[in-house]
């Protein structure tokens, strides 16, 4: 009686424990009366956990986990939650029947949603071996491989073989299929996910616009981590056939819909991951940083209340490409950082170049040179040839250029780009590289070579990608003499005003004010020096703002301009002001919107009045005095 009721693990009405132990009712209440005689039972339960304890280890493992077995049975038969049924599932070692795999699918899916993924991968295990039918063990081994890679990418490894067996068998269904390829493609193993990819029935796909579009995405991750053979940058031209054949009638903005449909139906309990992870980054590849930046803290909470640390790791690694993108390097080395924190190097497969590039980049335009040297130095790149670990190289790249190795960084650019040349992958949006290759050139005073590269950058650059045209604005004019070198400068800054890259205005900024100082222009040089040293600052561009803090920018003698400029601000509402002052300090219409509550319009409509009261034709008039002034008053 005693081991009865400490299997049911609760205190129990006699009728309950004569059904689980096949006695008669009157027998129970007796011994449940000598048990609270001796002492050990007090109120129905043990008085102690050492009885308990005492009573269950008189059982060898099978009398155990067969009265575990009727607890389960007695417990289902009652209506109890899954949960409990499962518990005793799971210390049974399973039984082979229907309703447990039911049971114990229901009871993960409970466990996931309370925050227990690691419960519901054991659930899931014994779901598995208890299924009787090929699809049912298909579908419980596909929601296993999610579980286990929302804490332990590594961990679906176990699950690959299984699956395959299964997907030769003609079990798996369209979606286990995907899954499986885009873990397969998670790894790196890029020629067995496109040959997995192919057996989807795309009729299914097509009546299911969800199904098509994370296969659309699938197809588009394994571009991503298709491995490059050998040294001579020839690219796995069959596997390049099976997945990059679809490029071409995958244009950016379909992947762009197929981004937006997977995202607005993710759930992460039950999302396909490395999926979602495509969405997030065609996104970002796109330039719709917003929209990115904004699924990602949609997701987070949820990610992290459900205790998903490869979900946590991946969009902090998403989040750090995007603050990379808008020139913000605080944000950039802080959700880099997290990312790899929260989950190590080797779970993040093909994957890893990813929050290792954006760290670098961060670490390198921070002035944390000894940081970055160090991340630089501990890399293998070699081991991992593929489009992602390019984003390591060229961050790499960069680093060597910000540290005068020019040579150095010329063999990482021109990695890249043989490499990508003639890949579906060879875009601006990726990576840049020939505006890189080219500063790496004129490092070299090589400014044939460099005008070459920038010439085609231009010409390739996509018309809405201001980031990448207004960097390679900015280079070119590093080979053009005065004054069509200040003219292109300020070619750049406009361009680079509506990008939302703070760090690549400042950087124009910083050169145009330059530029004007050799022209003669001191009026502009002192205008944009400030705005650059201003714009330096916010990035957390420490050397950029150690440069300009030497360029020799003192003002006159005698001169105040705080002064002089707040009698002319005094025009402005406090609205106007306030608006004046985001748009004097760099930031978009759209920030600024975000920033004081107020929409786009209200935006533009008080930029209009300012730039008439103030005399000035556009936001690259405004005084940089303005931003002192606003932040003065707030």
């Amino acid at each position: 009686m005693a081991r009865g009721l400490a299997v049911l693990g609760a205190p129990a009405s006699a009728d309950v424990l004569a059904r689980l132990l096949d006695s008669e009712q009157r027998t129970v209440v007796e011994a449940l009366n000598a048990l609270a005689g001796t002492g050990l039972l007090r109120s129905g339960w043990f008085s102690h956990q050492a009885a308990r304890a005492a009573a269950l280890s008189g059982l060898d493992g099978e009398a155990l986990a067969a009265l575990h077995e009727r607890t389960a049975l007695l417990l289902h038969s009652d209506g109890a939650v899954p949960s409990e049924v499962a518990e005793r599932l799971v210390a049974a070692g399973g039984i082979a029947e229907n309703w447990s795999v039911d049971v114990l699918r229901d009871a993960a899916w409970q466990a996931l949603r309370e925050g227990s993924p690691s419960r519901a991968a054991e659930f899931l295990e014994v779901a598995r071996h208890a299924c009787g039918d090929a699809r049912e063990r298909a579908e419980v081994m596909g929601a296993l491989a999610r579980v286990l890679w929302l804490t332990k990418p590594t961990a679906v490894a176990s699950l690959l073989p299984p699956l395959h067996s299964l997907l030769q068998e003609g079990s798996l269904a369209s979606r286990d299929i995907v899954a499986l390829s885009t873990f397969l493609a998670w790894q790196g193993r890029a020629e067995e996910a496109a040959l997995a990819l192919e057996q989807v029935d795309t009729k299914e796909d097509e009546r299911d616009l969800t199904g098509a579009a994370e296969l659309a995405l699938a197809r588009q991750w394994i571009r991503w981590v298709v491995p490059f053979k050998g040294t001579d940058g020839v690219e796995d031209t069959s596997t390049t056939h099976r997945t990059g054949e679809t490029a071409a009638g995958e244009s950016r903005s379909d992947l762009v819909k197929s981004a937006e449909q997977v995202l607005q139906c993710c759930r992460i309990a039950d999302a396909l991951p490395v999926t979602a992870l495509s969405a997030l980054l065609v996104l970002t590849f796109d330039d719709k940083l917003d929209d990115a930046q904004g699924w990602c803290e949609t997701l987070r909470p949820e990610a992290e209340a459900l205790q998903a640390v490869a979900w946590v790791a991946m969009l902090a690694a998403v989040q750090g490409l995007v603050a990379v993108r808008r020139g913000d390097l605080v944000d950039a080395e802080r959700h880099s950082r997290r990312a790899l924190a929260v989950m190590p190097q080797h779970n993040w497969g093909a994957a890893l170049g990813l929050p290792l590039s954006c760290l670098v980049h961060a670490t390198t335009a921070m002035g944390r040179t000894d940081e970055a040297e160090t991340l630089v130095r501990e890399a293998r790149p070699e081991a991992r040839r593929n489009p992602f670990w390019l984003h390591f190289l060229h961050a790499r790249g960069r680093f060597y250029i910000g540290n005068n190795r020019p040579y150095a960084a010329l063999a990482d650019f021109q990695t890249c780009g043989r490499l990508l040349s003639g890949t579906v992958l060879d875009h601006a949006h990726f990576i840049p590289w020939r505006t890189d290759l080219a500063e790496a050139w004129l490092r070299l005073d090589d400014a044939r070579s460099a005008k070459a590269l920038l010439e085609e950058q231009l010409t390739r650059a996509y018309v809405d990608n201001g980031r990448v045209r207004g960097r390679t604005l900015r280079i070119r004019a590093a080979t053009l003499q005065q004054p069509a070198r200040a003219s292109a400068l300020r070619d750049a800054v406009k361009v680079l005003l509506d990008s939302g890259d703070r760090l690549e205005l400042a950087l124009a900024l910083a050169d145009s004010s330059e530029a004007e100082l050799e022209c003669g222009r001191f009026a502009e040089f002192r205008l944009l020096s400030h705005q650059a040293k201003r714009m330096a600052k916010a990035c957390g561009a420490e050397p950029l703002h150690r440069r300009l803090q030497n360029s020799g920018n003192a003002e006159e003698p005698g001169e105040t301009p705080m002064r002089k400029t707040i009698h002319r601000f005094a025009l402005l509402s406090e609205a106007e002001r306030k608006v004046a002052a985001l748009a004097a300090q760099g930031r978009s219409n759209r920030e600024i919107s975000q920033t004081l509550f107020i929409t786009v319009s209200t935006v533009e409509q008080h930029l209009t009045k300012t730039y008439r009261k103030l005399g000035v034709s556009s936001r690259f008039g405004l005084p940089v005095e303005l931003g002192l002034v606003g932040s003065a008053d707030h």
